[in-house]
């Protein structure tokens, strides 16, 4: 997901035989004073502003009063409130969604395959979980639309997984069907609760299966029925296993080959591993003071020995809190706010950066790692692409397979419409 705000100011100290960073009590500069339509270009200035002079004290103390903004809450609110439909959009992701809403969306039938319904309530947990972790880095406007994308997504797969689990059915006799459904998802289950449930439970962040029952009810579904579905998943895995050649040799060759008729896919961009502590308006009743001093409190903590991740557990309102505030490998230009991907490929490895200010809130990020352009060796490459061509192999022949249990199993989705007419572009609607 490829992602616009202006960068305000930030400042680093760099001495030709030491690095000393400041911390946050510079005072704060109102964003929206008529001075603000004369700062240069960022091209035009350097990024973190000049070193101090050799009197100028090299830390600095986050603890310098707020001063009084000269515009009203009023004038403020109104300028960081998106207009016309997308504050319709703004406000409505800000409504909550009542519980009996939940369970009827989530009951919604949309798909069939053969005689077996796939709900909205079997993949909205996913999406959603999916979803959470991204929510700072996508615009609130497309936030629907990235939702609707894996619901597709999700959607394929679960349709897919059904046909192959009805193709395991067909292969029980009828007469003793129930009695091996029986035996077999006790045994399914019994491996979920071994394999899954933990994981699951991690994934969720809730201290138990019954904490995992009460949040997936919430979206509509339930530990009972994602057993099911594993079951079915893993059923359907093995039926079409049976059919699958896994026994494939792969050619030095073959390797080069794809390597070098991809050589632009081994380009590496530049990419950094970083971690963020972000004070969010909207957590802080759109009070930009109060913003600006948590934020301020934050990085005081950390520059005064406290573990980055700690402070960012107990105290950031980003969400990436729960991970300590950590972002893994990022490239440039990836992320929504435009003054942290500016900073993150800009600061030094290990520097606090100062408060960044977008249109969330203000954030204080530090690099862990960074690594510049380049291409991927051959030698490393080859290892994933002989995994890739194996995989396309095995993947091949299930698309076949999956193609033919579509010639007998009938499949039809909420999204069939949309299929139609996109396969058909030229096609004139006709009058009745």
């Amino acid at each position: 997901m490829k992602r616009a705000a202006a960068c305000i100011g930030i400042y680093l100290l760099v001495t030709a035989s030491t690095l000393a960073q400041t911390d946050f009590d510079e005072p704060y500069q109102d964003p929206f004073q008529s001075s603000r339509n004369v700062v240069p270009p960022l091209q035009q200035r350097p990024l973190f502003g000049p070193p101090p002079s050799p009197q100028a004290p090299a830390v600095q103390g986050f603890g310098q009063p707020f001063p009084q903004p000269p515009s009203t809450a009023a004038e403020y609110t109104a300028r960081q409130m998106p207009v016309g439909d997308e504050a319709s959009v703004a406000r409505a992701s800000q409504e909550p969604v009542s519980p009996e809403r939940t369970l009827v969306e989530s009951a919604k039938v949309i798909a069939m395959v053969g005689d077996q319904p796939i709900l909205a309530g079997d993949i909205s947990p996913e999406v959603s979980q999916m979803m959470e972790p991204h929510l700072d880095e996508i615009p609130k406007d497309q936030i629907d639309k990235q939702r609707e994308l894996l619901m597709k997504q999700l959607l394929n797969r679960s349709v897919e997984s059904k046909l192959l689990y009805l193709d395991f059915l067909r292969s029980i006799p009828l007469d003793k069907r129930q009695e091996a459904l029986t035996n077999v998802f006790a045994k399914v289950n019994e491996q979920f609760d071994a394999d899954e449930l933990p994981k699951a439970i991690k994934k969720a962040k809730v201290a138990d299966a019954r904490e995992l029952d009460e949040q997936l009810r919430r979206y509509g579904s339930s530990l009972a029925k994602q057993r099911r579905l594993y079951a079915e998943r893993m059923l359907g895995r093995s039926a079409v296993g049976r059919y699958i050649d896994y026994d494939v040799e792969i050619t030095h060759d073959q390797m080069l080959q794809v390597y070098r008729e991809n050589i632009a896919d081994y380009e590496r961009p530049a990419r950094v591993r970083f971690e963020i502590l972000s004070a969010r308006f909207e957590d802080n009743n759109f009070d930009e003071q109060a913003t600006w001093r948590l934020a301020g409190e934050m990085g005081n903590a950390v520059l005064g020995g406290a573990k980055f991740a700690e402070v960012a557990k107990r105290r950031s309102q980003g969400s990436r809190a729960e991970q300590g505030g950590r972002y893994d490998w990022t490239t440039e230009g990836s992320l929504a706010s435009k003054p942290i991907d500016e900073a993150i490929f800009s600061l030094p490895v290990g520097v606090l950066s100062q408060r960044l200010r977008d249109d969330r809130g203000f954030h204080i990020v530090r690099v862990i790692e960074r690594e510049e352009a380049g291409r991927v060796p051959f030698v490393e490459a080859q290892v994933e692409i002989k995994k890739k061509l194996k995989q396309d192999h095995i993947q091949a022949q299930v698309v076949e397979y999956l193609a033919n249990l579509k010639e007998h199993i009938p499949v039809q989705t909420i999204y069939d419409a949309e299929t139609q007419t996109a396969t058909k572009p030229d096609a004139t609607p006709t009058l009745k």
